[in-house]
């Protein structure tokens, strides 16, 4: 079975489809002990299939066939196409991991944000600078700093000052650019995704 470093690419963003057959395998237990710290949720794929909807059958309904027909895309893809700058509704529905790149040259507690591949989190679009932010994790709390990116950082919509230490909570709105994600903690990540998985069981 594969670990979270295998279904997980140079970028930090987990593979959704592996990570719904991942989790369906492990305990909680197992997954928050692996994963340690929250995660970056597109805020599109958080609204959308790992917070139980509130809308009408019908509306429901259209929803879980679109969601079958994706399924069934991604099933017959024979490539795993890197995303493209700009998909803006691809990086909406990532998923990133906090976690080091084996060649960061950064603290062990710190995890940079950005455009480039130095990056420990890679975010490929052109609204995202190339250094953007960092997020610093001291004694389990979690800080987020802006490096006086162009389009700016927000936490729940209110723009950061540059070089500001600001703290963030879990379920969080965190801004960077034009792509809004949210701070979630690896039990709901666990119970949201295993609990749409099994829609389709």
């Amino acid at each position: 079975m594969p670990n979270l470093q295998e279904i997980s690419d140079d970028n930090g963003r987990i593979n959704y489809e592996m990570l719904m057959s991942y989790l369906l395998k492990v305990t909680l237990t197992d997954f928050i002990n692996e994963v340690k710290h929250p995660l970056l949720v597109g805020k599109q794929l958080y609204e959308g299939d790992l917070r139980e909807p509130k809308v009408p059958t019908k509306t429901m309904k259209f929803r879980l066939q679109n969601l079958f027909y994706k399924k069934e895309l991604i099933a017959n893809s024979t490539s795993n196409v890197p995303e493209s700058v700009g998909n803006s509704n691809s990086i909406s529905r990532a998923i990133y991991m906090l976690r080091k790149k084996s060649f960061s040259q950064e603290k062990a507690d710190v995890i940079s944000i950005g455009r480039v591949s130095s990056n420990d989190v890679v975010i490929a679009d052109y609204t995202i600078s190339r250094q953007h932010a960092q997020i610093i994790i001291f004694h389990d709390k979690y800080f987020l700093i802006d490096f006086k990116s162009t389009n700016g950082t927000r936490v729940d919509k209110q723009l950061i000052p540059p070089n500001v230490k600001v703290k963030i909570e879990i379920d969080s709105l965190i801004t960077f650019g034009r792509f809004s994600f949210v701070f979630t903690s690896p039990y709901d990540m666990y119970q949201g995704i295993r609990r749409e998985s099994f829609k389709f069981v």
